[in-house]
């Protein structure tokens, strides 16, 4: 009977511990849809790299920034649509942007590009510094990265330095 009851109170305790370790997400859904600023800046490599800013507002604009290496240096404004910008918000939370480490900034290979992101949401902010020859950071921050230029169409100012 002892056994038994030891047997229930071990897996009484195991649920309680991976209810608890299963908690929402740190990164937040934002009440007001017009306090969110996405940006993503690529910075320069010992090559090519296209290196420049881009600045997503909740209302749509987007500001773009091209430094060198890409198609249009200078600023230029665009819009996204609402969906859009629940889609970006949606890609920072499956990979909890939030639980993330501020930096990733270890040399496993050099001559490598940087990319800083950053996400704010109801005055909540939070930045990864991301370096990718830092081969421990994880991948699904390197798709998130990708993600944004993806939804945003960046390419229309980036495009490729040899166009």
């Amino acid at each position: 009977m002892r056994r038994h009851i030891l047997s229930i109170i071990i897996i009484l305790f195991a649920l309680v511990l991976s209810v608890v370790g299963c908690g929402e997400p740190k990164t937040p859904v934002p009440t007001d849809l017009q306090s969110v600023v996405i940006t993503l800046e690529r910075t320069a490599c010992y090559g090519y790299c296209p290196v420049y800013k881009l600045a997503v507002y909740g209302d749509g604009r987007i500001i773009y920034e091209g430094t060198k290496y890409v198609k249009i240096v200078g600023t230029r404004t665009a819009s996204i649509s609402d969906d859009q910008i629940k889609q970006l918000i949606d890609e920072f939370r499956k990979i909890d942007y939030f639980s993330l480490k501020d930096s990733y900034q270890h040399l496993d290979a050099t001559d490598m590009p940087g990319v800083i992101t950053s996400l704010t949401i109801d005055g909540q902010k939070k930045t990864v510094n991301h370096y990718h020859g830092d081969f421990n950071a994880p991948k699904s921050l390197t798709n998130l990265e990708n993600k944004i230029d993806q939804i945003i169409s960046s390419d229309q100012w980036v495009g490729s330095f040899y166009e």
